[in-house]
């Protein structure tokens, strides 16, 4: 049977996308994304088999994260020089990762064998009872 990634683990994935995605020589950006978003704080259940992955690109300490994602991007990071142009919307760079996509369609492979075991199960069980019934 095929293993499936967890919640758990695609937070992990995402976060440590994001920080390698994130801007270099910024203060401790990067320490404070990878110490502050922890998989229990960013896994949103919002419902049966509804789930939301939350990355806060501005955790305490490191406020300044949000200048680096739109729409709050400011112009002194739009215009900076620091050869940082392509870490701008770092996080959406890490959802939109191809490594982030693979293990979000395994995840969504994994819920739906879960929600077919569960129908074929309930299916046998209505075929046995019928042919107890009979017999």
């Amino acid at each position: 049977m095929a293993k499936f990634p967890t919640l758990a683990q695609l937070s992990t994935t995402y976060k440590s996308l994001a920080v390698a995605r994130a801007p270099r020589k910024t203060g401790n950006l990067k320490n404070q994304l990878e110490a502050y978003n922890r998989p229990s704080g960013m896994v949103k259940v919002l419902g049966k088999d509804k789930f939301e992955l939350v990355l806060d690109v501005a955790p305490p300490g490191a406020e300044y994260g949000a200048f680096w994602n739109k729409p709050n991007v400011s112009p002194s990071v739009e215009n900076q020089k620091t050869g940082n142009n392509d870490k701008i919307d770092f996080a959406k760079q890490a959802l939109n990762s191809p490594q982030l996509r693979k293990q979000i369609e395994l995840f969504m492979n994994g819920k739906v064998d879960e929600m077919l075991k569960e129908e074929f199960g309930k299916i046998g069980k209505i075929f046995t009872k019928a042919f107890k019934s009979k017999g």
